[in-house]
């Protein structure tokens, strides 16, 4: 096989393997939420679905990396060099993850959002009810919720795809179509609009790409889409468009 060959072999079946991990994680999603849990368990509900929902994301991926295949000859990004540094950068980003999010809804509404602590949550959210819920319950799932949501995308985004990407088509442009790619899936979601999908995933898949480009670490990443994730559910609280 030419050179060429090899590096288009490589990035079709890591296509493959991504489609294969959100088709599992979506199949699995949609199961658990058509148990419809009662309201009191609905906070350790979510949690088992994100968990599931994430080990779909990475199984695969824990897989191939077990029986050695060669979709797999580095670490994921999994390192505890520069832990520490690396992390404090990817916190640091992450309000500029959430005025991504912000903006896009600017855009979509046509103006600033009002100050409105809103305590009475919506009939239903993640759809199911979240009836009976108090506020320091809402957060303290959310801050739990959000870091599975992103350690087990940032893996298969950045761990698995732009690794592999970077390796067929160089880092620049693995780095770019891993963030399209990234992008491209939110359309998948209901409740993106395009703006969101433009700026926060685009853009936002841009900002931690390059931050795993440059160190080959998932802990700016994380770091990053987590700290962006936890304020932005912060603001759902506090901020109104309507």
């Amino acid at each position: 096989m030419s050179d060429w060959d090899v590096r288009f072999d490589l990035a079709a079946h890591s296509i493959a393997i991504l489609f294969i991990s959100i088709f599992l994680s979506s199949l699995a999603s949609t199961m658990i939420l058509s148990l419809s849990p009662e309201s009191g368990n609905v906070l350790v509900f979510l949690l088992s679905k994100e968990i599931l929902t994430v080990l779909c994301y990475v199984g695969p991926l824990l897989l191939l990396y077990k029986v050695s295949s060669p979709l797999i000859h580095h670490n994921l990004g999994v390192t505890s060099e520069g832990l520490h540094k690396r992390s404090l950068v990817g916190i640091a980003l992450g309000p500029v993850i959430a005025a991504l999010w912000l903006a896009s809804f600017i855009l979509q509404w046509g103006k600033l959002p009002t100050y409105s602590l809103n305590l009475d949550f919506p009939t239903e959210f993640y759809r199911v009810s979240f009836s009976n819920v108090s506020i320091m319950e809402y957060f303290l799932f959310e801050s739990l919720n959000q870091l599975l949501v992103a350690a087990g995308e940032e893996m298969l985004f950045r761990g698995f795809l732009q690794s592999n990407f970077e390796e067929a088509f160089g880092g620049t442009r693995g780095y770019f179509l891993t963030a399209l790619l990234f992008a491209l899936m939110h359309f998948m979601t209901p409740t993106y609009t395009i703006y969101q999908i433009l700026l926060e995933t685009f853009v936002g898949g841009l900002i931690v790409g390059y931050l795993f480009y440059r160190t080959k670490s998932l802990a700016g990443p994380i770091a990053a889409h987590y700290t962006g994730n936890l304020i932005e559910r912060v603001l759902v609280v506090l901020l109104a468009f309507q």
